[in-house]
């Protein structure tokens, strides 16, 4: 006789302190969030096609998670002095930017500007699992033109940011754009074929910033997160060679 036994689910721990993010813009699964323009595409002839049939785009829904944006935001760019301002509606956002010094000879310094938009938002998985970090493409419509998300692969064991990198494409000359509030900015997928069991937590600044200080402390000059993430697999082999668990907090 075979048994079949369902997958456990991957869960995902997201923490915020902010009441409004946790309430009106939670990280949730990727299937709520199809297009809106996609699902207006009317039905089609017999033997017509069309982007509703596109199996490649529904499986893409079919997986992983997306962050929303928190806040409206209103980008302003001059080409010529490469002076940008912003404004988030709700007075507490902000952006980083790195140097064009980080990125080598990957673009031209009059291509693009860096932004990072620092989110009110910290992922933690108890599971070594990599995840791709990129654009929520089908999502962003226009607003691919105007900037691009950038793309990555995370682990949420041994970091828990989620902050969002993007670059201006300061090609197209001035820009002046709004990003609303709930707009999907990022497209996460598990490298895993179980499912994902999405967990959102409201906890106060004060829990918000010690977590933060877990994964961003400045103990090491470089490679902070290399570190970080051997010292925690060390603990964890040490742990299991104890076979009645002394040593686990």
């Amino acid at each position: 006789m075979m048994f079949l036994f369902k997958k456990k689910k991957i869960i995902l721990d997201c923490f915020t302190w902010r009441a409004d993010t946790h309430e009106f813009f939670p990280i949730q699964q990727t299937k709520k969030f199809y297009p809106e323009w996609w699902k207006n595409i009317p039905q089609m002839p017999l033997g017509k096609l069309s982007m509703r049939h596109c199996q490649g785009l529904i499986e893409t829904y079919q997986h992983g998670f997306v962050v929303p944006l928190w806040s409206d935001v209103h980008v302003q760019f001059d080409s010529k002095t490469r002076e940008i301002k912003h404004t988030f509606s709700d007075r507490l956002s902000k952006f980083e930017q790195h140097g064009y010094s980080q990125v080598g000879d990957f673009l031209r310094p009059e291509d693009f500007c860096h932004l990072k938009f620092i989110a009110p938002w910290q992922i933690e998985c108890n599971e070594d699992i990599p995840f791709t970090w990129g654009p929520a493409t089908w999502n962003l419509q226009e607003k691919n033109f105007l900037f691009n998300v950038l793309s990555g692969v995370v682990n949420f064991k041994f970091q828990n940011s989620a902050h969002i990198n993007v670059l201006l494409n300061s090609r197209i000359g001035d820009i002046d754009m709004l990003v609303n509030a709930g707009q999907p900015m990022v497209h996460s997928i598990p490298l895993s074929d179980r499912e994902l069991d999405i967990r959102n937590h409201l906890i106060s600044d004060v829990e918000f910033n010690k977590k933060l200080l877990k994964f961003t402390s400045t103990f090491s000059f470089a490679k902070r997160y290399l570190q970080s993430k051997k010292i925690i697999e060390n603990r964890e082999k040490e742990e299991k060679k104890c076979p009645f668990g002394f040593g686990k907090k």
